[in-house]
């Protein structure tokens, strides 16, 4: 984004191309299975199972070319968006979906749902009925977590009336099906929970955590207790200290730390967009979670009221339920809480539309942002959710573009978060992977950043999100040597296996496409405040995760829609061509790491601990790592943006992308154009 982005030239091309073909994909729904997972064999002819059936869109050609006119400067169709009657000239016909279903039923495979507008059909039978349909047959496999999923040994099809009608299959669930992840993320600091009841606070408006998270070098001295005082083991550790203390009662002051609303505005330069009257009025963000939070529109105007927001009305709040459904998840309900709250906190002028989904399966989710894009309800649709590209099939991952690709053609950004778990090595098996859908080169991939007040002069610090964790001491005791926990969690980025990159990624060289695009605080140790119910009980909790940096980043483009009186459309292209400008912070800072270090005296005699010993990797970021007392008087030791293998550069990166926008100089560059 360029410092006057209206209208800025864009790379040629969006057709994609796949790397590698469907039928070199190893057990259909789950390439990567075999490696991560105990294969249990055959499911049972009589179990139940379900699907989702895609239908070819009509002259996709023609669309991948208007689609690359629209997001070409200069070319006839630039910026000329379809509407969602435009659009379905490329649906199929009612003729075909006929055909489909008769195909279905002639397997007795029962006929769930129809899309009235012919893009999908949703079954349910039995395996056995199934496997003939779609001439495959049906594995189970036992994960590390002790789920049950299941996966097609075969690319499936179907023939009989649905020859050549059959597109992509999606969602094969039924008992221990497989489930996309959530991607919010909570401290994980001993007992420092980040979670105070609202019914317990003394001062019921502003911020409850400190909102400062970095404190001055400190020197801590650890003795090991009830020993003879010649074998006692000590220890001394000298740097940065994350955290208040933990005795701390008042508000705005309590342990660890975390943002209200007011803090992210100045740190992001929001107050800018503000002072000019661009609150996101006039736009719509809609956001897609199952199942939604049955305490929501509660917790939401205590959010409101706690920091002073515009409340929530039937004007700019309004959820929408796809499918009549009556499941709740309490997981899910702290998503879509997570979600809502933070997109109207950046963009509080903005509507926020919740469209919820009767479960986390892929053709669920896929139908609900389809609900949205043929409705044309909004122009940047949020997603936090996602999972392994290499634990899904490539009809999976088509789908997920075709999808996001109408959006495009409709102006829409679909941002997805691209996860918590780095290069996904520490849960898939020790295997590199990226998530899907952040995969689609059609959408906006958001990663992740760790985000603080300097605590010499209280500048804005910022690195990538990949936090390390190692126990120092516990009380009374001194780990010699210390107990280095390793990668707690960290922003999810790589190289797709399935997509070449997009032409706005050319000049990257990367073999694919490369995620993430942009970047938006996610770090749940420099988290941010939000009100959430457990168990009919209100509390503050500190949040954090890639589910907290896409709602933020899909408030900022609404603000940006807003200022240029437009939809932008996709927002990745433009993200691109801004690389190198002030419109991105590019994550790259001088080198003012404070790593700590320390001596540990034992019988043995003295051991010098650098930083290497300590299992700090610098990476060229402000700050890495911190000494941290929890409220049981753990000594912690964090490390700050090292993340998994994948590590920050200048220019693009896989934790950050181009970095995050800089809505302070955005603002500041296009005030006089108003």
């Amino acid at each position: 984004m360029p410092s006057a982005p209206a209208r800025t030239p864009l790379a040629a091309s969006l057709v994609l191309a796949a790397l590698i073909p469907a039928s070199s994909a190893v057990g259909q729904l789950a390439p990567a299975l075999d490696r991560i997972a105990t294969k249990l064999g055959r499911q049972a002819p009589a179990a139940p199972v379900s699907g989702t059936v895609w239908l070819p869109l009509h002259n996709k050609a023609a669309l991948d070319a208007a689609v690359e006119n629209m997001y070409t400067a200069g070319s006839p169709g630039y910026h000329k968006f379809l509407s969602p009657a435009e659009l379905r000239q490329f649906a199929p016909a009612s003729a075909e979906v006929e055909r489909v279903k008769t195909e279905l039923a002639a397997h007795n495979l029962t006929v769930v749902k129809a899309d009235p507008d012919n893009y999908f059909v949703k079954f349910a039978g039995q395996t056995s009925d199934f496997e003939q349909a779609f001439h495959t047959a049906v594995s189970q496999y036992r994960t590390k977590g002790g789920a049950t999923v299941r996966a097609l040994t075969t690319e499936p099809t179907l023939g009989g009336d649905a020859a050549g009608l059959f597109g992509a299959l999606t969602g094969i669930s039924g008992p221990g099906m497989r489930s996309y992840l959530r991607h919010p993320a909570s401290p994980v600091s001993g007992e420092q929970t980040g979670r105070v009841a609202v019914a317990a606070l003394q001062n019921p408006e502003g911020a409850v955590f400190a909102s400062q998270c970095f404190y001055l070098p400190e020197t801590l001295h650890l003795l090991t207790a009830n020993v003879p005082a010649a074998t006692a083991q000590r220890a001394t550790y000298t740097g940065l200290v994350y955290g208040a203390a933990a005795t701390n009662s008042a508000p705005g002051t309590k342990s660890p730390c975390a943002y209200a609303p007011q803090d992210i505005a100045k740190l992001y330069g929001l107050n800018t967009a503000y002072s000019q009257g661009f609150t996101g009025a006039g736009q719509t963000i809609a956001i897609v979670d199952p199942y939604g939070s049955p305490t929501l529109p509660e917790d939401l105007a205590t959010f409101n009221t706690l920091y002073k927001l515009s409340p929530a009305t039937s004007a700019n709040f309004a959820t929408v339920q796809t499918t009549p459904f009556t499941a709740t998840d309490s997981g899910w309900a702290e998503e879509a809480t997570l979600d809502v709250e933070w997109s109207h906190a950046v963009a509080p002028g903005a509507r926020i539309l919740l469209v919820t989904v009767p479960t986390a399966s892929d053709d669920d989710l896929q139908a609900g942002l389809l609900y949205i894009i043929k409705g044309g309800l909004a122009n940047v649709i949020s997603n936090s959710y996602g999972t392994g590209e290499k634990t899904e099939d490539l009809q999976t991952a088509q789908t997920w573009d075709q999808i996001c690709e109408m959006a495009a053609a409709e102006g829409i950004s679909v941002n997805f978060a691209t996860g918590d778990d780095g290069d996904f090595a520490a849960v898939e098996s020790g295997l590199t992977d990226v998530s899907i859908p952040a995969d689609s080169p059609h959408a906006t991939a958001v990663g992740g950043t760790s985000l603080a007040r300097s605590p010499w002069d209280s500048s804005t610090l910022q690195t990538g999100w990949g936090d390390n964790q190692a126990v120092l001491g516990v009380p009374g005791v001194v780990l010699d040597p210390p107990l280095l926990e390793g990668f707690q969690f960290g922003s999810g980025g790589g190289i797709s296996q399935y997509f070449a990159a997009p032409s706005y990624q050319a000049g990257l060289h990367a073999g694919g496409r490369a995620l993430p695009d942009v970047a938006a605080l996610a770090d749940p140790l420099t988290g941010v405040e939000a009100i959430f119910t457990v168990s009919g009980v209100q509390y503050v909790t500190i949040e954090g995760g890639t589910s907290l940096a896409t709602p933020i980043f899909s408030a900022e483009w609404a603000l940006l829609n807003q200022r240029f009186g437009y939809a932008l459309g996709q927002a990745a292209p433009y993200v691109a061509r801004a690389a190198g400008s002030k419109a991105l912070d590019d994550m790259v800072a001088p080198p003012e790491a404070a790593l700590v270090t320390g001596i540990i005296t034992d019988v043995y005699g003295t051991t010098d601990l650098s930083a290497d010993s300590l299992g700090q990797v610098a990476q060229n970021t402000p700050f890495d790592s911190a000494l941290s007392v929890d409220a049981k008087g753990n000594v912690l030791l964090y490390t700050f943006g090292t993340d998994s293998s994948l590590q920050l550069a200048p220019g693009w990166d896989p934790v950050t992308g181009w970095g995050t926008l800089d809505m302070g100089n955005i603002f500041a560059a296009t005030a006089s154009k108003k």
